[in-house]
């Protein structure tokens, strides 16, 4: 569901009528629980953009109730370059990081399978298209415990930027490397390689790890609340 009155319109009960015409499609169709926000699939906002006025407000006058933020955030990469002792970290363990290649698919599928099943087709998609070099990986002792996309079109705000974007998708480290800094590692990777292919800003869409992405330099663009409610 995207919601959206003119400005020119708003508070004349426009916004509250289509609303209501929703929730009746969602009572017909047996659906119990409403969400407002989501970070898969197709989206212009991941949630109710904090900085449009009265947003909030209005669908809490309705009934849903507001738990999450989550956040947006972008880098200029003119002058980006990772901070030395993020790859220092992974070193020290052990640890490498590279672009994947054909021979790396099926462990990338098997990884993503069983760690984050959820982002499995977005991996296959990928691989299943010849664009594996997207990923990058982490290896330790010739097992992948790290994963990311790089996102080289397709993002929302390019135009209302008026800049090249790419972006970071998708990045998870298997559960017993966590907290060793792989993860970090990852987002590094990404942003330089975006840096190297021309791009100029780098997009992290959908988050809330605003302190772990300024560690590289991102700052949160956008804030948006996400809703709940039960029919």
């Amino acid at each position: 569901m995207v919601l959206m009155v003119d400005e020119k319109y708003r508070n004349k009960g426009i916004g509250h009528q289509l609303l209501d015409a929703v929730m009746k499609d969602f009572g017909d169709l047996k659906i119990k629980n409403i969400q407002l926000g989501a970070g898969v699939g197709s989206y212009i906002w991941p949630g109710v953009p904090t900085d449009l006025p009265g947003a909030v407000q209005f669908f809490k006058k309705y009934g849903f109730d507001f738990k999450e933020e989550i956040i947006d955030m972008v880098m200029e990469l003119n002058n980006y370059s990772t901070p030395q002792y993020v790859y220092d970290r992974i070193k020290n363990l052990g640890i490498q990081i590279r672009e994947a290649d054909i021979s790396d698919v099926s462990g990338i599928l098997d990884f993503e399978r069983t760690n984050f099943p959820n982002w499995y087709i977005y991996y296959k998609d990928l691989c299943d298209n010849g664009d594996v070099e997207k990923i990058h990986i982490a290896i330790y002792d010739q097992e992948i415990v790290g994963a990311v996309i790089l996102i080289d079109k397709g993002i929302t705000w390019e135009d209302y930027f008026g800049k090249k974007t790419g972006g970071i998708g998708c990045i998870g480290v298997a559960e017993n490397y966590r907290n060793k800094g792989i993860g970090l590692a990852l987002a590094a990777r990404i942003t330089e390689s975006l840096k190297i292919k021309g791009f100029d800003i780098s997009y992290v869409g959908y988050t809330w790890l605003d302190e772990w992405y300024g560690k590289l330099g991102y700052k949160i663009w956008r804030k948006y609340k996400m809703g709940y409610m039960e029919l």
